[in-house]
């Protein structure tokens, strides 16, 4: 089992985008809820793995090189979604403080 970490890398820079799109568009459809979406990008990670590495006879390589783009898309998707959450909270918080500083009115300090 020859297991290349740097080749891993580098074709995640373009297999967990489109990892992503297609989960994406998948969870557009209402086929699946949305709580399945990360083993659904474990899935379609597989699949996308096999495609592109189908000719190696060692399966378990390409399976788990697949496995690790889906993770990898799902980690990616849920941080990215958290922070921008997060951003959202934090941009709402400081104008319920403005508004309230405001309501207060310049003589009622």
């Amino acid at each position: 089992m020859n297991f290349d970490l740097s080749v891993i890398t580098a074709n995640a820079i373009v297999i967990v985008p489109i990892v992503i799109a297609i989960v994406q568009a998948i969870k557009l459809t209402g086929f699946i809820p949305d709580h399945f979406s990360p083993l659904l990008a474990i899935g379609v990670g597989i699949l996308i793995g096999w495609l592109g590495d189908h000719d190696n006879p060692d399966l378990t390589v390409t399976l788990l090189s697949g496995a690790i783009y889906g993770l990898m898309a799902s980690g990616l998707y849920s941080g990215v979604k958290t922070t921008i959450q997060a951003h959202a909270r934090m941009k709402e918080q400081k104008e319920q403080q403005k508004n309230k500083f405001s309501s207060k009115g310049p003589n009622n300090c």
